[in-house]
């Protein structure tokens, strides 16, 4: 069976129409209309250029008129199916390439900030007619969206190294999240990862250094500026009145771990925090400070898992005393895994959380890296994930 061929034609042409002619004579299936006008540079509030390249296209609801007045066009040269895209964000719009002549319509950037659900919502209500209100769980969000690209400027307050694979890094301000939600913090002209803070404000990051930004956050100076944007994701749910929670956090992990024992100090019952390497007496002592029960624990070489092991024999004869209490998990992908199993043997699946540590890229739900085994983005339906899910 021949697959289809469908391209997508730039709007950054002086005939479009010339274009569409010819590959309606190659065979093409359809065409796709249109593809990122520019390109633009975008910048933050200090001038700096926010795309590692510079600059980038342009999408969304500023191409809409350029995409209505392409697709008009397009359509009165060829007999082709047009898919349409390019600020599609209601019915009124999708009724509006449709007359310009569409068949087909492509949704992005409407999507940013959407988690699944409210995106199965969305798409119900794109086919609605025009008159129908938008879901109220909805509005709003593509002004969250924007909010949550914005970016914010920070100092450096102080950058410690706490043990010999990860460094402290404490800013002069920040945003006030929950435990386990994530920020992007981003160099200009060196790029941009994400974090889950310690503390979030002043905001206080656990890292380690093991690839070019990282390396270069490690060596910034007292008064280095940096930039941050989030919060995104969800965190960890507040326990419910006196309800009991068990902690267990590993590496960096140990992070929103320590954001939430500042929180729910009065519901801990049992924290195990675990590190590849020996911390520095400046830690451990913010530790006890946070957790004064806390049980930590430093892998021997080559024997990771220590503090998993530590938990089994802490806990392991008194399970049943745990029955019904959360847990909240965040470390190694492995380490949770396990720790997963361990624990919802006898507090029940629904009641183990854990933080995944996905490759997250955009941070609103658009880019798909941060895809999940079951199909959900990471970055949106989590990080914090029920471990039956």
């Amino acid at each position: 069976m021949q697959k289809p061929i469908v391209p997508k034609l730039s709007p950054n042409v002086p005939s479009i129409g010339e274009f569409a002619t010819c590959c309606e004579r190659a065979g093409a299936s359809a065409l796709s209309l249109i593809n990122t006008v520019g390109p633009g540079t975008a910048v933050d509030d200090d001038g700096n250029p926010i795309l590692s390249n510079v600059v980038g296209g342009i999408s969304g609801a500023a191409i809409k008129p350029i995409g209505l007045k392409l697709v008009r066009e397009v359509s009165s040269q060829v007999k082709l199916p047009i898919i349409a895209s390019g600020g599609i964000g209601s019915p009124q719009d999708v009724n509006a390439y449709r007359k310009a002549g569409a068949s087909y319509f492509a949704v992005g950037s409407s999507l940013a900030g959407m988690t699944t659900l409210q995106i199965k919502q969305f798409f119900k209500w794109l086919g609605s007619p025009i008159s129908t209100p938008k879901p109220g769980n909805l509005a709003g969000i593509a002004r969250s969206s924007n909010r949550l690209t914005t970016y914010s400027g920070a100092r450096v307050i102080s950058n410690r190294k706490i043990a010999p694979n990860m460094f402290r890094l404490e800013l002069d301000s920040g945003t006030k999240c929950n435990a386990g939600q994530f920020f992007f913090l981003r160099l200009p002209g060196i790029g941009e990862k994400p974090f889950s803070p310690m503390m979030d404000s002043p905001a206080v990051y656990l890292i380690r250094p093991v690839g070019p930004f990282t390396e270069k956050l490690s060596t910034l100076k007292e008064g280095s500026e940096i930039y941050f944007r989030g919060p995104y994701g969800n965190g960890f749910k507040a326990p419910e009145g006196q309800n009991g929670i068990i902690v267990l956090g590993g590496g960096t992990g140990v992070a929103p771990i320590l954001m939430g024992a500042t929180k729910w100090k009065k519901n801990i019952v049992q924290a195990f925090l675990g590190f590849s390497q020996p911390l520095s007496e400046f830690f451990q002592l913010e530790i006890e400070s946070i957790l004064p029960n806390a049980k930590i624990s430093v892998d021997l070489p080559g024997e990771p898992g220590e503090v998993l092991r530590l938990a089994q024999r802490e806990i392991g004869a008194y399970k049943e005393d745990f029955r019904g209490f959360n847990v909240y998990i965040c470390g190694p992908l492995t380490m949770m895994q396990k720790a997963g199993e361990f624990f919802s043997r006898f507090v029940g699946s629904n009641e183990v959380y854990i933080a995944r540590e996905d490759v997250m890229k955009c941070g609103i739900g658009l880019c798909g890296s941060c895809g999940t085994e079951n199909g959900l983005r990471s970055c949106i339906d989590g990080p914090v994930v029920p471990f039956s899910n």
